[in-house]
């Protein structure tokens, strides 16, 4: 299979030269013309019309001398790369015949049509005798592919070029090439399809390309279910700018029954303001009222309408039954408040001093603030705070890891916290699970 996987990074195998073996469509040979990475792409293949349609599809690089196109068996590897004076990446792809092969028993001969040209189905030997030989053979660096089919008891229904041949053969023939080759399984059409060896100098690159590769797969596992930015902006179109619970002025939709606009809107920070203070108030008069318990915030039973939530909510977690500590935290929540809203932080430019700060708090393995933190954030927005545990403003279920500011998927704060998770390097992400 030819090496032209979209997420495939040729970077730690970048030479001067890339010596493919088996063209194919020309795939493979696209591939490593786009990296940029080598001077000259060499392709050698068998099979002469597979050679005459890719002259013709990759006129251009073949004029610019980018690419060379080689009508021969690989058996014979050695002739075309006995001058080559600087370190080669080597993709030996060419055991096997041609795809338009079928099975014995088929009983059609002309649709056995196999390479005629070819002096066995798998070269695959001859080509690491042929790159052993090289006077820089310790500096080159090999890929092979379809390391499944060398598995005992592989099976195809019409390929048997790997019959006789084994892994453990394939290695000791590349550790005659070079002796201190690492080697290591990468994915390649398969999990681990591909064995690749290079010098120990150049497996440190490897390393940090796979580790660049798992980091993207975890952050796609990770993207948070909300805010996703397609309902962000369906958010802003319908709500437009609407207060939590107050329905969306002049939508055509108000003489029915419409939820209550989401906690999460930016355009009235004032307002929003105003009823946070107003909330506030409440439960302090709450917890200082020995004969007036504190009320708990219960969802909505009517399926299709919204949660309401208590804007405080988003600022301290929501309400739970009172008890001394609680009490005491509610006492002094009204000077925090005030203190906070007097300040007027410009979220963009505070957003380095704030990463700053954050920055040396402990991570876990998966760079979420470890349990027990509970930093406050968001100075500006008054919509939340950094904390592990509590429970989600939008279904009241609990989430048992690092929330961000409810605020941080709709306008002006969804730069804010972009910039800060970048310049922190911490993870955030609502997960409700």
């Amino acid at each position: 299979m030819p090496i032209n996987f979209d997420w495939f990074d040729l970077g730690p195998f970048a030479s001067s030269y890339f010596v493919e073996t088996g063209l194919f469509h020309g795939e493979g040979a696209l591939k490593a013309l786009s990296s940029g990475l080598f001077r000259q792409v060499i392709s050698i293949e068998v099979n002469a019309e597979l050679v005459e349609r890719a002259r013709e599809k990759l006129k251009l690089p073949l004029a610019a001398g980018l690419l060379k196109v080689v009508h021969d068996d690989s058996c014979n590897l050695w002739h075309h790369i006995q001058d080559l004076h600087e370190p080669c990446t080597f993709f030996l792809d060419a055991h096997g015949y041609w795809v338009q092969e079928c099975p014995a028993s088929s009983g059609d001969p002309e649709s056995d049509d196999r390479d005629p040209d070819s002096q066995s189905p798998c070269p695959l030997l001859a080509e690491l005798e042929a790159i052993a030989q090289h006077p820089l053979a310790r500096q080159h660096k090999v890929l092979i592919d379809d390391r499944r089919c060398l598995q005992p008891g592989w099976e195809h229904p019409t390929q048997s070029w790997w019959r006789g041949l084994t892994e453990e053969m394939v290695l000791e023939k590349l550790r005659k090439v070079n002796p201190d080759f690492q080697i290591q399984f990468i994915d390649g059409l398969k999990p681990q399809d591909i064995i690749a060896a290079v010098p120990p100098e150049c497996l440190m690159e490897m390393l940090r390309a796979e580790r660049r590769q798992l980091v993207k797969e975890l952050a796609l596992r990770r993207r948070a279910p909300w805010p996703h930015p397609a309902a962000a902006a369906l958010l802003r179109r319908q709500w437009q700018g609407g207060v939590e619970g107050e329905p969306p002025p002049g939508n055509r939709l108000t003489d029915h029954k419409t939820p209550t606009s989401p906690p999460t809107s930016p355009k009235r920070p004032g307002r929003l303001r105003e009823r946070l203070e107003e909330e506030e108030d409440r439960l302090r008069r709450e917890a200082t009222d020995s004969t007036q318990p504190l009320s708990e915030a219960q969802p909505r039973d009517k399926i299709g309408e919204a949660l309401h939530v208590p804007p405080v909510a988003l600022a301290g977690g929501f309400p739970r039954k009172s008890s001394p500590s609680r009490a005491r935290d509610l006492a002094g929540l009204d000077s925090r408040s005030a203190s906070m809203a007097e300040t007027e932080v410009d979220p963009l430019e505070d957003s380095e001093a704030i990463a700053e700060q954050i920055k040396d708090w402990p991570l876990n393995y998966s760079g979420e603030l470890q349990k027990g933190t509970g930093h406050s954030l968001c100075r500006r927005c008054l919509l939340g705070s950094i904390r592990w545990g509590g429970r989600c403003p939008y279904d009241n279920t609990p989430i048992p890891a690092i929330v961000i500011c409810g605020a941080m998927g709709t306008g002006e704060y969804a730069v804010y916290h972009e910039k800060l998770t970048e310049a922190s390097g911490l993870t955030a992400f609502w997960t409700a699970r």
